[in-house]
Formats: structure tokens, C-alpha cells, sequence
């Protein structure tokens, strides 16, 4: 059994990261769709309190839930576990924690934000120099999500 972790955001790169990993778990591994997010207020950061960080944490479960099951229909199910998280906060950061206790964590080229143009963004540049497990990014333009790239 291993322990896969995927980030997620609504970014289709991140769609196609979800599909490769649930396409290629095994029967008995645990994938866990993580998705973290940032409040922005214009181009500034926000600082929520926790009050509001568990406000908001359902909204950001249900939305890789929604992923996760549009997916699952979409590949005719899948025999892995699935876990969904959401957290409040820089993705890198918790992308890395969260690769401290996974066998494998999967990255889409590019997120939600970012420039155009870059070959990775800087969530999927930031894993591959730090997280504590394999990194596979799934590059753009791969309608099957079978192309990937390990680091």
C-alpha cells in the first residue's frame, strides 16, 4: 500500500494531475487530493482568523470532492481510497509537509496562478527541490494525463 498525494486546484493542470494519479494507484493505495488555498483581497494576501479558515475549509472540500468524483466518472471508477483535504495556506509549504508521510505526491505543471509561458510554476518548481518523497509533475497537453514528468 502507498500513501499518494495529489494537489489540486479548479487549474486543468491540476485536473490532469488528479487523473494520472487516480489512473495509476493501485488497488490498495490511498491517494489523498489535497487542495490549499489563499484568500486575496485585489493583489494583497489576506490573513483569515481560524474562525474564518473553518468557514471556508467545506467550500474548499467540496470543490476537489466535485473533482474527484468527475474524475473517478469520468475514468469508470477507481479501486484506490480517496481522501480529500483542504487547508488554508501556501501550497508549496503544505505540499512538502504533506509529502513527509506519502510514498509519492503528483503536481500539475501549473496552477491557478502564475505567468504564462513558464515550463513549471512555482508550486510545482518548489516540490521537486523539497519535498520528502518522489515528485511526479504532469505536464500540459496530455488529454490522458498519462504524460508525466519525475524529478
Amino acid at each position: 500500500m502507498e500513501r499518494i498525494v495529489v494537489g489540486v486546484d479548479r487549474s486543468a493542470s491540476a485536473q490532469r494531475a488528479l487523473r494520472w494519479a487516480l489512473r495509476h494507484a493501485a488497488d490498495d493505495d490511498i491517494v489523498t487530493a489535497g487542495h490549499v488555498w489563499q484568500a486575496h483581497r485585489g493583489s494583497r494576501l489576506q490573513v483569515l482568523s481560524m474562525a474564518e479558515i473553518q468557514r471556508e475549509r467545506p467550500r474548499g472540500e467540496a470543490m476537489v470532492r466535485g473533482l474527484v468524483d468527475e474524475v473517478v466518472a469520468e475514468l469508470g471508477g477507481v479501486s484506490a481510497a480517496i481522501e480529500v483535504v483542504a487547508y488554508y495556506g501556501q501550497p508549496r509549504l503544505w505540499l512538502v509537509e504533506m509529502s513527509e508521510q506519502a510514498d509519492l505526491l503528483i503536481v500539475g505543471r501549473r496552477g491557478e496562478g502564475g505567468f504564462p509561458g513558464l515550463h513549471l510554476g512555482s508550486v510545482s518548481s518548489y516540490v521537486t527541490h523539497h519535498a520528502h518523497c518522489p515528485v511526479v509533475v504532469v505536464r500540459d497537453g496530455d488529454e490522458h494525463g498519462d504524460d508525466a514528468e519525475p524529478r
